[in-house]
């Protein structure tokens, strides 16, 4: 019988070993999966997250965007307006000097000169000479230096000066202050460096 007892501790200890062993695959089969599953939690996390880091960050970006831009669009207004100002003081005074200048005798032998200079230029006979209205009294003396020609009014010329049209050769000449102030105007404006983009 002590062989049979003996065979039965074998036995049972050969069952508890395989057992333990068994044991042992499955807590280390439960570890391995709740590890991986740890990891996968632990990945979906960290993506989770960093994909709302990039939305925040985009969203900050964004607003900070809108913000530089209405800054610099502001800016931008206010250097247009200060512009503005600067070329409306200067080309203001330049136009009353201009204006003042017209009210003098030199003003009206300058305008006498220029257009005499054109006595040998063309036949006259199709020729109209423009004035502003307050000039109209300098007619006489242009209709006899350019004779054939008409001296009219021109409501569009605001501070002097004078335009030609000659239809038989198909010219037009504008020399009025009111032309010469807006070339230099243009000119000015792109030599001077005050371009604002």
């Amino acid at each position: 019988m002590a062989n049979t007892d003996e065979r039965a501790e074998m036995i049972s200890a050969s069952i508890l070993a395989q057992a333990e062993q068994e044991r042992q695959e499955l807590v280390a089969k439960a570890n391995a999966i709740r590890d991986n599953e740890i990891k996968v939690f632990e990945d979906q996390l960290i993506q989770n997250m960093f994909r709302e880091m990039q939305e925040r960050t985009t969203q900050i970006r964004g607003k900070s965007v809108q913000s530089v831009s209405a800054v610099r669009q502001e800016l931008h207004r206010g250097v247009l307006q200060r512009r503005e100002d600067l070329e409306q003081t200067l080309f203001g005074a330049v136009r009353a000097r201009l204006e003042e200048y017209a009210q003098t005798r030199e003003y009206s032998e300058n305008l006498r000169a220029e257009i005499e200079v054109l006595a040998g230029k063309y036949d006259h006979s199709h020729t109209a000479i423009y004035l502003r209205e307050a000039d109209l009294g300098l007619a006489p003396g242009i209709r006899q230096d350019l004779p054939g020609c008409s001296v009219e009014a021109d409501p569009s010329i605001l501070l002097g000066g004078w335009k030609l049209e000659n239809t038989s050769v198909g010219i037009l000449i504008d020399e009025t202050l009111d032309d010469r102030l807006k070339r230099q105007k243009e000119w000015f404006l792109l030599e001077s460096g005050w371009q604002i983009d």
